[in-house]
């Protein structure tokens, strides 16, 4: 899931830099599902070429960042970051700390961030992970899905042109609303059917 966003943030960032970002046009005669076929080849061919292109200097310039996220309070509806993960471009782990949250635990959330009890009585405070992953990051592009909610959970900010977020990329956008003027976030899962 990490690595997808990587590879993902890769591909934003190739496309950022070629201008549009967005695939040629296809013949008007042709089926959408054939143009959206042929703009997913095309991305993908550019990505590799993209990924060849780019040096070992600038590839150390990225990092991206997930982070997993426990209940607390009464109703476990109030976030707090219960794991933090920052992987390289190449996709190995650079970071990967369990937190031990300062509030009471009442939903792990298991089904999704994968995290119990067990893992948090290991953990570290979350002060040291801010240390950590602020060192990390400083003077580096960080690349991630929805990064708004993984930086607010580490009670952090990060320069906002220092950031590749899948979630706010327009061309990963799903248009809705009237007319489909309004450009809404798609699913991590959406996009990694799509892309990857």
């Amino acid at each position: 899931s990490l690595k997808q966003a990587v590879r993902r943030a890769r591909e934003a960032e190739i496309a950022r830099k070629a201008g549009s970002g967005e695939a040629a046009e296809l013949p008007s005669g042709k089926s959408k599902n054939a143009r959206k076929k042929k703009q997913s080849i095309k991305s993908l061919e550019d990505i590799a070429q993209g990924e060849r292109d780019v040096s070992a200097e600038e590839r150390e310039r990225y990092l991206a960042l997930d982070c997993e996220m426990v209940g607390v309070g009464p109703t476990g509806r109030k976030s707090a970051l219960a794991r933090c993960c920052v992987v390289d471009w190449d996709g190995s782990v650079v970071y990967d700390q369990f937190v031990r949250p300062r509030e009471t635990v009442t939903d792990f959330r298991t089904w999704v961030s994968g995290v119990t009890s067990k893992h948090l009585r290991k953990g570290i405070s979350l002060e040291q992970c801010q240390q950590e992953v602020a060192e990390l990051l400083r003077g580096r592009i960080l690349v991630g899905h929805a990064l708004r909610n993984d930086l607010k959970a580490l009670m952090m900010s990060h320069a906002r042109h220092m950031i590749r977020d899948t979630a706010r990329h327009k061309p990963y956008m799903r248009a809705s609303g009237p007319g489909g003027l309004r450009l809404r976030p798609r699913s991590l899962r959406d996009l990694a059917r799509q892309y990857l």
